[in-house]
């Protein structure tokens, strides 16, 4: 799941020059993330890190949704 993940973020870098095909084989290659963030809580012995990761990624996510969606522009 580790490398189909890796995938999605090597594919989303390397298509970038056509955003909406990047996006969509990205996200096709990322659904292996709802599986993988919950594995992270149950294979680490630090539980309050393992939450800090998980609410940092979701931060990040939504942070890039809101950006491609233009909901928020650049300053």
């Amino acid at each position: 799941m580790l490398q189909m993940y890796a995938i999605s973020l090597f594919s989303y870098l390397s298509l970038s020059f056509n955003s909406a095909f990047a996006l969509r084989i990205s996200e096709l290659f990322g659904i292996v993330e709802i599986l993988l963030l919950p594995m992270l809580y149950h294979a680490t012995r630090h539980k309050t890190l393992a939450v800090m990761v998980i609410c940092s990624m979701a931060f990040g996510t939504l942070a890039l949704a809101l950006f491609e969606t233009k909901l928020i522009q650049q300053v």
